[in-house]
């Protein structure tokens, strides 16, 4: 079980700083995580989460939030895909009339 308080800001940080490791630093900084294998993505997914928060969800880099891997004892590994997913096959929104 993991949880942690961060900012929107060590996100983007951390982003920043692991993007720009050599493939061989990636591999062997994460060589002991359960995850190792998927090493090479992790630039990318790290990228994508401080995107997401800060231009996507428009929440403020300074905005305490709470990361975690479970969520009353359910893994949260698979949610971000499912929902990338669902949000794929709503209908674009229709521009309303101006008033």
């Amino acid at each position: 079980w993991y949880q942690r308080r961060v900012h929107g800001a060590d996100i983007a940080q951390a982003a920043e700083r692991l993007c720009a490791m050599s493939p061989g630093a990636t591999e062997a900084r994460f060589a002991a995580v359960a995850d190792a294998q998927k090493w090479a993505d992790f630039c990318g997914d790290v990228a994508y989460i401080a995107v997401l928060l800060e231009d996507g969800l428009c929440i403020d880099r300074e905005q305490e939030l709470t990361m975690g891997n479970k969520v009353a004892g359910v893994e949260l590994v698979w949610t971000l895909g499912a929902m990338i997913d669902y949000a794929s096959k709503l209908p674009a929104p229709v521009a309303r009339p101006e008033l």
